[in-house]
């Protein structure tokens, strides 16, 4: 169990982390201070999780150099999609357009997941039957086992794509708000599709909570 006297520091040393980023930041343009920030505040996230789940010096230090890799590039993808755009309209119409594309496929996956979790589970109760009758081996149940594990894992690969994705867009949402020019309108219909790509989201985090239920079904 972790100490809350750790955890403690460690939270004020990353409000203080961040109380220097926003100083740090002053004075930059927009797009170098995107990225430092994406890469700070990853850093000090990285840093919590990696106490929390590892628990000791050496987990801290690697959950913050993930961290770290992981706010950069959604920093840099911020600072890279915005320096695309003639001007905030044109931003705003492309990305609702992204995010609808973004949401139609990772509907197509979760309607596969779905398919695939039935077909895994009716496998799974005809072999745990044969191999009660002894007309199917342990190997085979492992085998079974080892195919829901490699799709939970794909599954979790697409979480953390469509989590930087969201990431990205709520980012570039609020700044497309800045604009005098944004209709309200238009930033609406944008974050229509935003909390629909996070529900989306949800639908594929359930997925991989059932593919990890189909999974213990077999002990071994």
């Amino acid at each position: 169990m972790v100490e809350y006297g750790k955890i403690k520091s460690l939270i004020t040393a990353i409000v203080c982390a961040c109380f220097f980023l926003s100083c740090a930041s002053m004075g930059m343009n927009d797009q170098d201070a995107t990225k430092t920030q994406g890469v700070v505040g990853g850093a000090a996230l990285g840093a919590l999780i990696g106490q929390i789940i590892g628990r000791d010096t050496k987990s801290t230090v690697i959950g913050a150099a993930i961290g770290g890799i992981v706010g950069g590039v959604v920093g840099n993808e911020v600072a890279k999609r915005k320096s695309a755009y003639k001007n905030k309209e044109d931003m705003i119409a492309k990305e609702t357009e992204r995010t609808r594309q973004f949401i139609a496929e990772l509907e197509g996956i979760n309607n596969q997941l779905r398919d695939d979790i039935a077909a895994y589970n009716k496998k799974i109760d005809a072999l745990i039957v044969d191999y009660n009758k002894r007309k199917a081996s342990k190997q085979q149940l492992i085998a079974q086992k080892k195919e829901v594990e490699r799709n939970k894992a794909k599954a979790e690969k697409m979480l953390q794509a469509v989590e930087k994705e969201l990431k990205v867009s709520q980012q570039l949402l609020a700044d497309a708000k800045t604009s005098k020019k944004a209709r309200e309108s238009e930033t609406r219909g944008w974050l229509a599709k935003i909390n629909e790509l996070g529900q989306a989201r949800d639908e594929l985090k359930a997925y991989i909570g059932e593919l990890t239920a189909t999974s213990e079904r077999i002990p071994w």
